[in-house]
């Protein structure tokens, strides 16, 4: 038993599935293809729908480890409700006025009152930085996100260990791999066509779906066209770890 409380003391914090430190190959493992990749020439972005779909998922890389992982509650209504993305007792996508009392002697900035704050930051019962951000606009938390604690070496400058394959969708064999429930692959699929540029600074627009079945997996070719030019094309998912979810 101490040696199990020893391990369990010692994991590393996680937040969506993703823990602090994680490659990029465990996370694309464990995610999937990002829907849209970023850099700044220091930390990396991956962007994903939220595993029970009701948030945007976006992973920061430093080196080749996760050193912050954050959920913004998504813009579009998922059907049937939010299937409650938390941390620390803080519900995404909860009104203000119902978010529970912090506990004082672990806010790390912020006087604990969200609705007042804004955005406060938590050192939560793991060790990890939470930080939740207000939606002010919608008058609910928009925002969760997980960091290692300053001076944490959960994240390695290191350059990546190993090559890591992005699928683009041009095929059945370079189906973009996607995970979680049902209605997290349907938001996924819309997401990646709205930050695909195409044309003129178009965008793809969806035109037509349907289920391919082969060899023992699940693929949705979406047929799209651009809204400038008229260029039209078909997307791969893979979207067998979705089904029935």
């Amino acid at each position: 038993m101490l040696v199990l409380g020893a391990l369990l003391a010692s994991a590393a914090p996680s937040f969506g599935g993703i823990a602090l430190g994680d490659t990029r190959a465990a996370v694309i493992a464990e995610r999937g293809d990002p829907l849209q990749t970023t850099s700044d020439g220091k930390k990396d972005t991956y962007e994903y729908v939220s595993p029970s779909g009701d948030a945007i998922q976006i992973v920061w890389f430093t080196g080749d480890a996760v050193s912050t992982v954050a959920m913004i509650f998504s813009p579009i209504p998922r059907p049937g409700g939010s299937e409650g993305t938390s941390a620390e007792g803080i519900t995404l996508g909860e009104p203000l006025g119902e978010v529970p009392k912090l506990d004082a002697s672990r806010i790390v900035s912020g006087s604990g009152d969200l609705a007042k704050d804004g955005t406060v930051r938590y050192r939560g019962e793991d060790g990890g930085i939470y930080e939740f951000a207000a939606d002010k606009t919608r008058t609910i938390v928009g925002l969760i996100a997980l960091e290692a604690p300053d001076g944490a070496t959960a994240a390695s400058p290191a350059p990546a260990a190993s090559p890591v394959t992005i699928h683009g969708g041009t095929s059945l064999e370079d189906a973009i791999v996607l995970t979680g429930s049902d209605a997290a692959g349907v938001l996924a699929e819309h997401v990646y066509l709205l930050t695909r540029k195409c044309g003129s600074d178009g965008r793809w627009q969806f035109a037509k779906q349907s289920l391919v079945l082969q060899h023992g997996r699940s693929y949705d070719r979406i047929d799209a066209t651009c809204s400038t030019g008229g260029e039209a094309r078909a997307f791969f998912f893979d979207v067998t770890a979705t089904m029935g979810g």
